[in-house]
């Protein structure tokens, strides 16, 4: 009787999940269940305040999908349209439940990750901005890093072409 009740205490927390994102983020494959549970628990929480969770106190999913849907998100400001929403903070939780199945199953094939486009975008848009900090530093290390940048950049797309050819390759 005893173990019974730690069992139930321990899962608790499931009691905390809407029923709309229930049976998704209990079949999820990825992750430990209690982990999974409190990590969309926070991702919930944080979104209904219109905000997007701090990744380093996300328990949820691992680092690397981490990092690149809080990106994603950031990049289409998505959690300001969450505040006080929970419809639609529950249904932005169900596509996140789904991109992190599709991101895991990504990472199996291409170990190295892939290019989010999305955010490449939001990075140039904030680089050619008439706005800079005068915080960053001299003119002279600025252009150095712009260039340095531009060449990653370059490098990110011919990359990101290359994969695309490899997955039209092997679709065909």
């Amino acid at each position: 009787m005893k173990d019974l009740g730690l069992i139930e205490q321990r899962y608790q927390v499931l009691d905390q999940l809407p029923d709309s994102l229930y049976s998704i983020v209990i079949s999820l494959p990825h992750g430990d269940l209690l982990e999974r549970v409190n990590g969309v628990l926070q991702w919930r929480e944080a979104l209904l305040k219109g905000d997007l969770p701090r990744h380093d106190a996300l328990c949820w999913p691992e680092h690397r999908i981490k990092i690149t849907l809080l990106k994603r998100l950031e990049a289409v400001n998505i959690a300001s349209y969450c505040r006080d929403q929970e419809a639609l903070t529950d249904q932005v939780l169900l596509d996140i439940c789904e991109g992190v199945v599709t991101a895991e199953e990504y990472f199996k094939i291409k170990p190295d990750g892939f290019i989010d486009k999305l955010t490449q975008q939001q990075t140039k848009r904030e680089r050619e901005s008439d706005f800079k900090n005068p915080d960053d530093g001299d003119a002279q290390g600025s252009k150095q890093q712009e260039q340095q940048e531009q060449q990653e950049q370059q490098e990110q797309q011919e990359q990101q072409e290359q994969q695309e050819q490899q997955e039209q390759q092997e679709r065909s």
